[in-house]
């Protein structure tokens, strides 16, 4: 029993479609960002614009903060990039 020409094509565009995915996957230029995955860093503070200020290496980064309870200055947190955004999560 022989295919459909659209059948064959769309099977064809999967494959195509899964292979690229793979490729950006193994990619180390996709990510803008300084370090890969999740980073511990240190919670400095939250600035008056409600941006969270968190260290990793000596370096401060400004994150969307995604913690729901208050914490002191000091405390160790999660550091990840996602989508042009560094999210800080404790």
């Amino acid at each position: 029993m022989a295919l459909d020409p659209q059948i064959k094509f769309l099977m064809a565009l999967a494959s195509a479609n899964q292979t690229v995915a793979q490729e950006k996957r193994q990619a180390d230029t996709v990510s803008m960002a300084d370090f890969q995955g999740v980073a511990q860093g240190t919670w400095v503070k939250r600035d008056e614009d409600g941006t969270g200020v968190v260290e990793f290496k000596g370096k401060e980064y400004k994150t969307f903060p995604q913690g729901t309870k208050s914490i002191a200055a000091g405390t160790k947190v999660n550091l990840e990039y996602r989508k042009g955004i560094y999210i800080s999560d404790w």
